[in-house]
């Protein structure tokens, strides 16, 4: 009996997938809902990379360098 019910459902939804696409609605937007769709430019190509540049000796670095002179001693250093 159970068999019966199980094959009997599985026609039934079958046959409702089957019937189905007739039934849809046909849907078409009006020609003012369309969105234009533009394509970019390419990007233009990266340069290869060329080979490092190996420093022979460290370069000097100054301790405060990334401080700023106080206004009075610049101002003093562009009068000279």
């Amino acid at each position: 009996m159970w068999f019966g019910v199980a094959v009997a459902l599985h026609a039934a939804l079958l046959l409702g997938i089957w019937l189905t696409p007739p039934l849809r609605l046909k849907w078409s937007p009006s020609p003012d809902a369309w969105v234009q769709v533009i394509s970019l430019p390419q990007k233009a190509p990266q340069a290869p990379l060329g080979e490092p540049v190996k420093v022979e000796k460290p370069l000097p670095s100054k301790a405060n360098s990334h401080r700023t002179q106080p206004a009075v001693e610049q101002s003093q250093e562009r009068s000279k």
